[in-house]
């Protein structure tokens, strides 16, 4: 005897209306996975729905299961029809599979069910009714209510029918591409190693990663492509890639299982992806012969090497997503270790380096890695710092921090004297450093994309010929201020073998002095207007001339 469960009128009443009054304007039937659950009953089981179109025909099938609330499944079945002018989709069910151990009771595996559903809120949810026996074989009658969730492969249908039908076409594969992995590439630490993502037939991507590679070089990939059927055995087709008007993949494949997980396939560009130090937004889409499948956005910084720590005690590591964002934005586009101009990498970078902006400050600009995780506090002196915020941009800048004569305690510089590299701008505190400290954050820049470099401190240091007391010469500056007791500069080391000092704080950009060891040193340089005395370094004042060294570390 079936036993139908009861069904408040108040709940089915406007779904029947529906049905019967001819609304017209319906949703379109979209394709899937779904997941329901009904109202009726306490023991309510997780429904799973599976919509596949057959074929390119306005012919739906969908597949069905129970999943109980011990982890048991129920049966596997699947059924075939049309859509209504009023946008309900009825199907008559027959168990393909998955019934052993889990039906209870004396329903044989032909029993029909019944389900009539339809889809609404531009195919985001699904509500219908189901009829047929229960987990105990009880036949029931419920009303189900659900939402599109990210693509499942259909279950194993055990060999009983219900399977998915090769497809003959390309187009009836209803494929797209769900994944792309960067390979052989640079690794970011802080980066998973799966570049894009996405469910089959879901809104948006799940995941998208940055990727770095070696300038000149070109992409290598594996890309997976799922469908919601399978190709007919030996199916070839040309899989290309465009990032724009521009063909960067093409190759022959042959498509096999593309239903559950899919096909992944190794891709190598035709061409390189850039001879420069740049940020390249990627925006890949994919076609099977003339068959659209999709679009990957990949973001690939080209770096000039491997990345290099050149200031060991930098708090942080090199290659962040963060750290390859900016130092590849300042690079500018140039593409060669040399001295100095547009395509000098150290160069660009040096005239380019600026502070951070936090989030709050962005504005409508949506960077795709942001400063300042969205949350994290200001630091501390963020409003002091020079250069003016527009459409989440930060102006060329100085980085010089703090004022050598502090008003307030968060202008001590005992809160900055650990802000070496890249920690004078990745401080969450307190950001900025003195001369030889943006020398370190120069060269840490550089580091990232691959360039070595070290602090040069231009000054004289010794011991008193008489007294063996550690000394000092200071200098005045060439325009006369002073006295100093060094300077800091960035000392590259470039392409050719030879080397090229930059400044980070004594001149401004776009134009900050560079040029050789030799030229830095001089006395009357860029830097070094002319010496002054010599000073005990342990406090002990102006050394007499009798005291003064003969031989020093230092500027020649």
């Amino acid at each position: 005897m079936w036993h139908r469960a009861w069904i408040p009128i108040a709940v089915l009443a406007p779904v029947a209306t529906l049905a019967v009054t001819g609304v017209v304007f319906a949703d379109a039937f979209t394709t899937g996975t779904f997941t329901l659950t009904s109202r009726q009953g306490t023991n309510r089981p997780e429904v799973k729905l599976w919509v596949d179109q057959v074929g390119s025909s306005e012919t739906y099938r969908i597949t069905r299961q129970e999943v109980y609330r011990d982890g048991t499944k129920g049966p596997i079945t699947s059924g075939e029809g049309t859509v209504s002018r009023t946008g309900w989709l009825r199907v008559k069910f027959s168990v393909v599979g998955g019934i052993t151990g889990v039906l209870v009771g004396n329903q044989p595996a032909s029993t029909n069910y019944e389900g009539t559903y339809k889809v609404w809120d531009n195919g985001r949810k699904i509500r219908g009714y189901y009829r047929g026996p229960d987990r105990s074989g009880r036949r029931v009658s419920v009303y189900e209510t659900g939402a599109r969730s990210a693509d499942e492969p259909r279950p194993d249908t055990g060999g009983n029918g219900g399977g998915s039908t090769p497809a003959t076409s390309i187009r009836d594969l209803q494929a797209q591409v769900t994944k792309l992995e960067v390979t052989g590439d640079i690794r970011i630490v802080d980066a998973g190693e799966v570049n894009y993502e996405r469910g089959l037939g879901a809104e948006a991507p799940s995941k998208i990663e940055p990727s770095a590679i070696l300038k000149g070089e070109r992409l290598q990939v594996r890309l997976t492509l799922a469908a919601r059927n399978d190709a007919a055995p030996n199916t070839r087709a040309k899989l290309t890639g465009m990032a724009g008007s521009r063909k960067l993949f093409e190759q022959d494949v042959t498509l096999g299982a593309l239903r559950g997980s899919g096909q992944t396939i190794a891709l190598t560009s035709l061409e390189a992806v850039s001879a420069k130090v740049a940020i390249n937004q990627l925006d890949l889409s994919w076609k099977l012969d003339d068959v659209d499948v999709g679009t990957s956005p990949v973001r690939i910084y080209t770096s000039h090497a491997q990345p290099i720590k050149n200031i060991a005690w930098d708090q942080t590591q090199p290659a962040t997503k963060r750290h390859f964002e900016n130092a590849c934005r300042w690079a500018n586009g140039a593409s060669r270790n040399i001295g100095q101009g547009a395509d000098s990498i150290a160069h660009q970078i040096d005239n380019q380096m600026r502070h951070y902006v936090h989030w709050q400050n962005l504005g409508n600009a949506k960077p795709a890695v942001p400063d300042y995780p969205e949350g994290a506090a200001a630091p501390t002196n963020y409003g002091d710092l020079s250069g003016w915020v527009n459409n989440g941009t930060r102006s060329i800048s100085s980085l010089y921090y703090p004022p050598l004569e502090p008003r307030e305690n968060y202008e001590e510089y005992t809160h900055y004297r650990s802000n070496f590299g890249w920690w004078l701008l990745d401080n969450p505190t307190h950001v900025g450093g003195r001369c030889n400290q943006q020398a370190a954050l120069v060269c840490a820049i550089n580091g990232t994309v691959g360039i070595k470099g070290q602090v040069l401190y231009l000054e004289r240091t010794g011991r008193g010929k008489r007294t063996g007391r550690p000394v000092r010469q200071y200098f005045y500056a060439q325009g006369g201020g002073g006295p100093w007791n060094f300077h800091g500069v960035a000392l590259i080391d470039l392409d050719d073998g030879s080397q090229w000092i930059y400044d980070g704080s004594f001149s401004s950009p776009p134009n900050r002095k560079n040029g050789t060891r030799e030229w830095a040193q001089d006395a009357g340089g860029p830097f070094i207007g002319s010496w002054a005395d010599w000073y005990y370094e342990d406090f002990g004042g102006k050394a007499p001339a009798d005291d003064h060294p003969d031989t020093w570390q230092g500027v020649p």
